[in-house]
């Protein structure tokens, strides 16, 4: 936009993945980064003021600065005002940081990948993002693990819009008729089944990620 290299303190970057980034049980880091201006109080998701920014991230402000006139003009020039460096679209932004599975919207196979610490931004175009209710006891890496099923990549291919090139709508109305087995957990014989599972995730993410580390060493 400036035509030259901005320096932006690292606190407020964000990485963030698109669709393509996500493969079963693993997400692949790239370069990309996304300027996040928020912090989180109490659960809550809030804007940081210009005070704070101009104390503690001045090398981002002066950038929202020298763009502001670009800034001010997004959507009709709603976010003019004390918070012209908001995000326009804040519906889910604070549940960017929370686990979260990703799912690409476009797939070949029905595929997800599990971002267990919330340090992913899903771009909610080309990857959208999938979380258990507070009050849900089921581990996430059960759901992971019926994702990446061929079972459920069977009926999800039947059940959904094929594009050319043998991709398939992964989009949100497509994924909620996916038959997924909510386990009675206060069953021993489904709790152990539940737990099994789990193991097998876990052993398998650990394997996705040594051969993730070791293409990335094999690279340099």
């Amino acid at each position: 936009m400036l035509n030259k290299r901005i320096e932006i303190e690292t606190p407020l970057l964000r990485k963030i993945v698109s669709g393509i980034n996500v493969s079963r049980y693993i997400l692949s880091e790239n370069e990309m980064r996304v300027i996040y201006p928020y912090k989180f109080i109490d659960g809550i998701c809030h804007l940081i003021d210009t005070d704070t920014m101009a104390k503690s991230f001045p090398r981002a402000l002066n950038y929202f600065r020298e763009v502001r006139a670009v800034l001010d003009k997004r959507d009709r020039g709603s976010a003019k005002g004390n918070e012209w460096y908001k995000y326009i679209r804040t519906q889910n932004i604070g549940l960017q940081s929370f686990p979260k599975i990703a799912v690409p919207r476009l797939v070949q196979r029905l595929c997800a990948a599990y971002d267990i610490k919330g340090e992913f931004c899903f771009d909610n175009v080309d990857v959208g993002g999938i979380l258990l209710k507070q009050k849900e006891s089921l581990n996430p890496l059960y759901l992971l693990a019926l994702l990446n099923s061929g079972l459920l990549n069977y009926f999800f291919t039947h059940h959904t819009v094929p594009f050319r090139g043998g991709f398939f709508s992964a989009n949100r109305q497509y994924i909620e008729k996916l038959p997924i087995k909510i386990v009675n957990l206060s069953n021993s014989k489904e709790r152990s089944l539940h737990d099994d599972l789990v193991k097998l995730v876990e052993v398998m993410l650990d394997l996705r990620k040594r051969e993730q580390k070791a293409r990335g060493h094999e690279l340099d």
